[in-house]
């Protein structure tokens, strides 16, 4: 004679650490059984299975262009030096010469792309490098200025043999250079 044994899993406070717990039919629980059929099978694994899959899903962004954009990145363009000027004249109140030099210098990134502007004095007759001078910007972005005392140059008022390179600069080193002829007493 056959004789059905029911069990019920005993509750959670009375189990022990790792110990499996079986349904009333004695199968584990979460085995298949002949009474569960295959699509039951399958949700049951997938449900159990979509918090690991959740914690290992990923995101994929996609950026698009807006509509009309130009998908090319942004081009530096070169400073523009407009205007530039320098020479020498007698101070009084200091007693010695004044060297100044003066440069507007505009970018098409914006003038406060131009980071530096220089005056490099040449000797017109043997092409060295005489001296060099940093150009301060001012409250107005595209104009720079310096003045330096005679005595404190390798310049000569009284000579009128100097060509002047002023030479800007934007934030990615693009250049330019315009070149004049100084003011000096020879000059005048």
């Amino acid at each position: 004679r056959m004789q059905t044994v029911s069990r019920m899993a005993p509750p959670l406070s009375q189990r022990k650490f790792g110990e499996l717990s079986n349904d009333a039919r004695g199968a584990p629980s979460g085995a298949m059984t002949p009474e569960m059929g295959e699509e039951d099978f399958m949700t049951r694994s997938l449900l159990a299975l979509a918090p690991a899959l959740a914690l290992t899903a990923c995101e994929i962004t996609v950026y698009e262009e807006p509509a009309g954009a130009d998908p090319r990145p942004p081009v530096n363009q070169s400073p523009d030096i407009q205007y530039a000027d320098g020479g020498c004249y007698w101070d009084g109140y200091f007693h010695d010469d004044i060297w100044y030099f003066d440069a507007d210098v505009t970018d098409p990134n914006g003038a406060r792309d131009v980071v530096a502007v220089y005056a490099d004095v040449y000797d017109l007759h043997t092409g060295r490098l005489e001296d060099s001078f940093e150009l301060y910007p001012t409250q107005d972005p595209i104009y720079w200025t310096s003045d330096w005392m005679g005595s404190s140059t390798w310049l000569d008022c009284d000579y009128g043999g100097y060509v002047v390179d002023i030479v800007a600069y934007d934030a990615m080193d693009a250049m330019d250079v315009a070149s004049f002829t100084p003011w000096t007493r020879d000059l005048y």
